[in-house]
């Protein structure tokens, strides 16, 4: 009778079902095992080959053993060395064909586009052509290998333009392809470029398709447009984007453009002879396919520029991507905004995600607000991201207002003074909720912090199921703050009781709530005859708080404890700001931290602590912020208790700013953070 084992292997499926889940490394040895499990393994085993580092050039066994099994590639990621190394092999395997069957008999298609082979000697092993490939990474331009081995005969460290030929030939022969991305990709020669056009309508299979071009950006936006129409119906999600990993190309080819990007400016009524014959190149392309030209799959598109466009072409590309799910908002030139963004709105209804990146001028708001009042399904829109400066309005955050219920999504970068009202609408009325992030840039000091913690609990977070949070928050007059609510709560209370007295009872607690916003004094430490001006945490013992001083507190526990309701919470940047001058001379970030968070308290002593509260953040995985542990408050009330208690409280801790690295922290570490760090040793403590 057949062992369970014998009855495995006798089904190959089932044996390459299982070793397509193992690494490289782990197929490697179970190969070197016994003969029967390097049969079993081999197709796995070179199923997925990253070729970007030069190790494999150096071997001849290597390079011998691969072109043995380019039946078996599926998925090929490549850098230029080993692509350029590859073409040239594979153009040998042909013409050795071709002497050995004769003319018209080789098995490869070689058609009259393909580049000469690199006419400098190096010792080549021929490769027959993969030509099952379902997934193709390629970047042209600098590799990630270095030098000294023998592939680098081939590189050409300053012409890539044989080279976009070359990978065309390579989409050539693997019609099947589903996936691919091409990175640094010149624009010197628009003839090649066709070629990839062309190559591209080939590809009937290609679900995602992804192109970094570099060079004009003129020729940036009639190339994406191009692209954009050569795709097939079968095409998922597109992005042409302005790739600048690779810098291989001169200033002449950049046309001088410094401006790229800004929507206020026009396009160049007097382009250059040559790109403007580059330009009629393109436009004259016939890459259309046959049949309807609805991309009804596409849900997935960027297309970062598209400033040579008019607005009738700008509609007709959005009116064929009726599913459309995911934008990034292209940048437009002269041309009707409102229009474009009601014509997005109303053909492209399924929208959930836009991305918009760069300086958001009135052009760009524009746009946004049009399309997020145009969809007519809302709530439906879950993700918005700005990467880059992005201001505010009443008529936008009632746009975001509209769609509040179904956000789950929401960030901008380089906000450092984002309205209060819309960082409130998010919290209080956004029940879905996972992703909030307000990035902060350079210039940590301002004399007008935009939120502060009493602003911040006015009301409950609608959402309990947050995974990142990033904010930047002003402690401000807290105690103020609480006896103002107090107050307003008392007026609202009274005015329902006593219609007459409203209006006096309203204006007081206007006035109040005026303070709140307008006076950010320094937290525990005012001085006055009732009030001791020194800290709370080095008063004698036990420390007594007085009513102030309470009412700060309580402030700070039910920020603290909204914080710690977010059980889901996985990533976590926090930052405390307060107002500062320009002449000052430190770095209030050396100094800021949230009082009493870090302190699991002490009854006998008097002193608070909150750090209990955040005993639900089992999925923590990273705490970034004004959490230093050399702060003046935190060296007295952090011990060995509140860190053991981390250690076991947070079991998904991988890093934490406690230990910041000068000028932010004393470099060394705490004895009790010692331990942590033994104790914890994958946990990053700066």
């Amino acid at each position: 009778m057949d062992s369970a084992c014998d009855k495995v292997f006798a089904i190959p499926e089932l044996v390459h079902k299982l070793a397509i889940n193992l690494t490289q490394g782990e197929l490697s040895s179970l190969m070197l095992t016994s003969h029967r499990l390097h049969v079993f393994c081999r197709s796995a085993f070179y199923q997925h080959m990253n070729c970007h580092t030069g190790p494999l050039l150096d071997s001849v066994d290597a390079l011998q053993a691969l072109s043995r099994n380019v039946q078996h590639v599926r998925s090929l990621d490549i850098g230029r060395t080993f692509s350029v190394y590859y073409f040239n092999a594979v153009l040998q395997f042909h013409q050795s064909t071709l002497e050995f069957v004769g003319l018209g008999k080789s098995v490869i298609c070689c058609p009259t586009w393909v580049p000469a082979p690199d006419p400098r000697p190096c010792l080549l092993i021929s490769f027959p052509p993969m030509t099952h490939l379902t997934r193709l990474s390629v970047q042209i331009g600098l590799d990630y290998v270095q030098d000294g081995f023998e592939g680098e005969c081939l590189m050409d460290k300053y012409e890539t333009t044989n080279h976009v030929a070359q990978v065309c030939w390579i989409l050539h022969l693997n019609p099947n392809l589903v996936q691919v991305s091409i990175f640094g990709i010149p624009t010197k020669n628009i003839d090649v470029l066709h070629v990839l056009a062309k190559a591209i309508t080939g590809l009937n299979r290609l679900e995602k398709l992804l192109l970094g071009l570099m060079g004009s950006d003129v020729l940036w936006t009639m190339l994406s447009y191009s692209y954009f129409l050569a795709c097939p119906r079968s095409i998922q999600g597109l992005a042409v984007v302005f790739d600048e990993s690779t810098g291989d190309y001169d200033d002449e080819d950049n046309g001088g453009n410094d401006e790229i990007g800004d929507d206020d400016d026009p396009e160049s009524e007097h382009l250059s002879p040559a790109v403007d014959a580059a330009v009629q190149k393109i436009v004259s392309w016939d890459v259309n396919h046959e049949g309807p030209r609805e991309l009804d799959n596409l849900t997935f598109l960027t297309l970062e520029y598209l400033m040579y466009l008019t607005t009738e072409e700008v509609c007709e590309l959005f009116q064929d991507c009726p599913n459309l799910e995911h934008l990034t908002l292209p940048y437009l030139g002269s041309v009707d905004i409102v229009a474009i963004g009601r014509t997005i709105g109303r053909v492209c209804p399924k929208i959930t995600g836009m991305i918009s990146k760069g300086f958001a001028d009135d052009r760009r708001r524009t746009l946004v607000l049009e399309i997020m009042e145009s969809l007519e399904a809302a709530p439906s829109l879950k993700k918005f991201v700005s990467v880059g400066a992005f201001e505010m309005s009443i008529r936008l955050s009632d746009a975001f207002r509209r769609h509040a219920a179904a956000l789950t999504w929401v960030q901008f970068d380089y906000n450092q003074r984002m309205e209060t009202p819309f960082i409130q609408l998010v919290l209080f009325e956004c029940p879905n909720l996972e992703k909030f992030i307000l990035g902060g840039g350079a210039g940590w000091k301002t004399d007008a912090p935009a939120l502060t913690v009493s602003e911040v609990v006015e009301r409950k977070w609608a959402s309990s199921r947050i995974k990142e949070l990033n904010l930047r928050v002003s402690l401000g007059d807290l105690a103020s703050a609480s006896a103002a609510n107090a107050a307003l709560n008392a007026a609202i209370v009274a005015s329902s009781a006593a219609m007459e007295t409203a209006s006096a009872d309203e204006t007081s607690a206007t006035s109040a709530g005026a303070a709140v916003i307008t006076s950010a004094p320094n937290v525990f430490a005012v001085e006055s005859e009732d009030i001791s001006s020194e800290p709370y945490y080095v008063r004698p013992r036990p420390i007594v708080l007085t009513e102030r001083e309470e009412r700060q507190m309580a402030v700070l526990e039910k920020f603290y404890r909204q914080l710690g309701v977010q059980t889901e919470l996985e990533i976590l940047e926090l930052w405390r700001i307060e107002p500062t001058t320009s002449d000052d001379d430190y770095d209030p970030l050396q100094d800021l931290t949230f009082p009493a968070l870090l302190s699991l308290g002490d009854p006998v002593a008097g002193r608070p602590g909150f750090l209990g509260l955040w005993s639900g953040l089992k999925k923590l995985r990273s705490l970034h912020g004004s959490f230093s542990s050399y702060t003046d408050e935190n060296k007295v009330i952090i011990g060995m208790k509140e860190v053991q208690w981390l250690a076991e409280a947070w079991p998904a801790l991988e890093e934490a700013d406690f230990c910041p690295e000068p000028p932010y922290g004393e470099g060394e570490l705490l004895p009790h953070f010692k331990w942590l760090n033994e104790v914890r040793p994958e946990v990053m403590l700066s």
